[in-house]
């Protein structure tokens, strides 16, 4: 089982002005963003909830099921990256299959940041195209992935988002969440304007329901 914390926002179209282009720069970050890469994701399109999200990833075998644990009732404030912070679990079974059940393919660009947050001081750990570090370093136990990611359904207009998800512990998550934010509200970050704060689960749910999000 993994343990995330979480807070997302999106937008149909680019998103706010700037923003994939400060995310994607080197001039206020430490280093470029890894990824860039194109994937298709397979959602299980179940309109009726929104706080579970089953998928197949990518090229990846085994099936995600990732679940709500609870919205936390101390968010996040650092600005712009002010809302909900929601903890999450996932698992992965090879045994699982989502053969002959309503799949909604979505196609993902994706831009990641990681940082490490094991130690006193958050450090941004530089990645190359697959997301892995450049310099071979091992992933930290306890961390933060912030995400621009570009995303598409056939037949609709394309979205953007922007993630952050905290990986550690129940304990850890929710501070490695916060830390990141704060470092990353200190880099001249775009305002999110009329950024739609939810889950990658609401999302779909919004289009399993409409046939667009």
């Amino acid at each position: 089982m993994e343990v995330s914390a979480e807070i997302r926002w999106f937008w149909q179209g680019a998103g706010t002005p700037g923003l994939k282009e400060w995310f994607t720069s080197t001039a206020f970050h430490d280093c470029a963003a890894g990824g860039g890469d194109l994937r298709i994701d397979a959602y299980l399109s179940d309109p009726q909830q929104a706080e579970l999200g089953i998928k197949l990833r990518g090229n990846k075998t085994g099936v995600e099921v990732k679940g709500l644990v609870a919205i936390l009732a101390e968010g996040c404030h650092d600005y712009p990256f002010t809302g909900q912070i929601e903890i999450w679990t996932k698992w992965s079974s090879e045994a699982l299959s989502l053969g002959g059940a309503g799949l909604i393919l979505v196609n993902k660009r994706r831009w990641l940041r990681k940082f490490d947050c094991a130690g006193s001081e958050l450090r941004e750990i530089a990645l190359n195209a697959e997301e892995l570090p450049i310099d071979g370093c091992r992933l930290p136990d306890e961390g933060c992935n912030v995400e621009y990611t570009e995303i598409s359904v056939e037949g609709v207009l394309p979205w953007a988002t922007l993630g952050f998800e905290a990986f550690g512990t129940l304990n850890t998550v929710a501070a490695c969440l916060r830390r990141t934010t704060a470092r990353l509200s200190l880099r001249q970050t775009p305002t999110l304007v009329d950024g739609w704060s939810a889950s990658y689960p609401r999302w779909l749910q919004r289009f399993a329901a409409s046939g667009q999000p």
